[in-house]
């Protein structure tokens, strides 16, 4: 059984306690010293959102996005005890491009259409002229 949600002064006061805990540590950290408490405010925000049940009794009731340190935190809470975890959500994988065809072929989404890379070397409102065997100049 799921307990009841967090209101949302409970998630919100969550993420706030979760910014604030990244704003202080990036106050501390030497490497960024130079950054005035508006500049670390500014790339440091919180999001809330609506809550959604985990396991254990935890909730995800927000994130942080900390442009300081590039990095993106998910931000927990239990409300039985109060207690807030902010977890560093995993990178995206990278997208690796799509395998060449064999025969060359392409589709190209502004055109909306198939492209022969062999026969199709004109602008896409140019006609494409092939030349034929009988017009190439033979030995004479």
């Amino acid at each position: 059984m799921v307990a009841s949600p967090p209101s949302s002064a409970d998630a919100a006061a969550a993420v706030v306690r979760a910014v604030a805990y990244r704003r202080r540590l990036a106050r501390a950290d030497p490497a960024h010293l130079h950054l005035t408490d508006a500049a670390i405010e500014e790339r440091i925000v919180g999001l809330t959102a609506h809550a959604r049940p985990l396991r254990d009794g935890w909730w995800l009731t927000g994130r942080v996005l900390d442009g300081v340190a590039d990095a993106e935190f998910l931000v927990w809470l239990e409300p039985a005890s109060g207690r807030v975890r902010a977890a560093r959500r995993r990178p995206l994988p990278e997208a690796t491009p799509p395998r060449p065809r064999p025969d060359g072929r392409y589709y190209d989404g502004t055109r909306r259409r198939w492209v022969e890379p062999d026969f199709d070397i004109g602008r896409a409102d140019e006609p494409v002229v092939q030349p034929h065997e009988s017009d190439s100049p033979g030995p004479a």
